[in-house]
């Protein structure tokens, strides 16, 4: 039986931010974000651990391992892992008008509403973020840290970040992927997938799972 590894995440808690963050942001041209305070922790068996990590080593690890990028990136899926104990269920996609979508996160202890509201695409990887707008179930000690945060003014609002991997379709297919490590903002700075971009050091790849599903429950696409 599959252990199932920590629920991980991280806080991106700043100290200012430019109020507006444009669509699309060139490449080269990171948005600046000033007196960053950032941490990571693990949840497991309701104890959380924090750790600093650099908000300015995402951004420059960003940078320098950029690939293209889709100028209408969508993804969605339904998959479970680690034997059924996280689900999810979600479809994100931008044009034009903007970004759409929803994206339902469930499992034995959590089961959780958001709108899509960012997406990157790179290769056959994505990350995407949603909002919270409903909560029916949530790890005690995430609810707990989240609140004790005076940035985050509560779950409702908070942004959660995910990424997945598409490897292809078919009965010869190897299984999609997913991170079991997650990024959180705050609501007041909007989604900042462009921060943390799928190809990128920022995704632990010790923390990448198959899905407990067969292939072909992921898909990822720019056109």
């Amino acid at each position: 039986m599959k252990k199932l590894m920590p629920f991980v995440a991280l806080l991106v808690i700043l100290g200012c931010a430019k109020q507006e963050t444009p669509p699309s942001i060139p490449d080269h041209q990171m948005e600046e974000i000033i007196s960053p305070n950032v941490y990571h922790f693990n949840i497991d068996e309701n104890e959380i651990n924090f750790e600093a990590v650099s908000l300015e080593s995402l951004k420059s690890n960003s940078i320098a391992t950029v690939t293209t990028r889709s100028n209408h990136p969508h993804s969605n899926g339904h998959f479970s892992a680690v034997d059924g104990a996280a689900t999810f269920s979600y479809s994100v996609m931008q044009n034009n008008g903007g970004v759409h979508g929803h994206i339902n996160m469930g499992g034995i202890n959590w089961d959780m509403q958001l709108s899509s509201e960012c997406i990157v695409v790179e290769g056959n990887n994505a990350v995407f973020a949603g909002q919270i707008t409903d909560v029916t179930l949530i790890p005690s000690a995430l609810e707990d840290q989240i609140n004790s945060i005076p940035e985050f003014g509560g779950v409702i609002g908070t942004y959660i970040y995910l990424r997945v991997e598409d490897h292809g379709e078919g009965n010869n297919a190897p299984s999609d992927r997913f991170n079991n490590y997650y990024y959180i903002s705050p609501e007041q700075f909007g989604p900042l997938c462009h921060l943390i971009p799928p190809n990128t050091s920022a995704w632990l790849p010790e923390t990448v799972l198959d899905t407990d599903n067969e292939s072909d429950q992921i898909q990822v696409s720019g056109d």
